[in-house]
């Protein structure tokens, strides 16, 4: 059994994804739990350099790249941290991973494993908690704003409902789940909506509506 057969049979045992890298990038191990949550198989991904398949990207939205290796294996404590991992669909996941480093003492392979904790849940939460934030900046900007405002043409009960979904912080392919229409129709229904309160966006659509609560 060689030593990466080792620690796959150890990274294996744990509920959490976690793959093994060596010093040029390149995966070593990748257990059954990474599988499930990125949708790569082993067979697919050993191998492979992880930059290249996985595109993992940081909370900034920079590349994550071979630098972070060559800083564990030196000897630098790395804290955990968030990033952003194409799963095989090629939709991106956040994960929260730790590192650790693999060094034997009569080997020279040294094998860095990242342990990858789903978060993608977590994430959507604060993405919407900012969209929350920048939507109530609007209306404070809008309440300072002197006057009242002119007339509109009426919205349809379904017009309601769409930017009442919006200001709840739904994606506009989860409108168009929910309320079981095309994304070319609900297209349509923005447009209309836009033009009947005489604003140029959606965010803008939905703070006009609060502000006259017309939803």
């Amino acid at each position: 059994m060689t030593r990466a057969d080792g620690i796959a049979q150890l990274l294996d045992s744990t509920a959490d994804a976690a793959f093994a890298i060596d010093s040029r990038g390149i995966v070593r191990t990748w257990n059954s739990a990474a599988s499930t949550l990125f949708g790569w198989s082993a067979v697919d991904i050993i191998g492979a350099e992880w930059m290249k398949v996985l595109d993992a990207r940081g909370a900034l939205g920079t590349s994550i790249g071979r630098e972070l290796c060559e800083m564990a294996l030196t000897g630098h404590t790395l804290p955990a941290f968030d990033a952003e991992i194409r799963s095989r669909d090629g939709r991106r996941r956040w994960v929260s991973i730790s590192t650790l480093v693999h060094a034997p003492a009569r080997s020279s392979t040294r094998l860095v494993i990242f342990v990858a904790q789903d978060i993608h849940l977590r994430r959507a939460r604060e993405h919407l908690v900012e969209r929350m934030l920048a939507a109530a900046d609007r209306l404070r900007a809008l309440g300072s704003e002197t006057g009242r405002p002119a007339p509109v043409s009426p919205l349809t009960p379904q017009e309601q409902r769409i930017l009442r979904m919006f200001a709840q912080g739904s994606t506009p392919a989860a409108v168009a789940r929910t309320l079981d229409i095309s994304a070319h129709t609900l297209r349509n229904h923005l447009h209309h909506i836009n033009k009947k309160l005489r604003t140029h966006s959606r965010l803008e659509a939905v703070t006009h509506a609060i502000k006259r609560n017309l939803i």
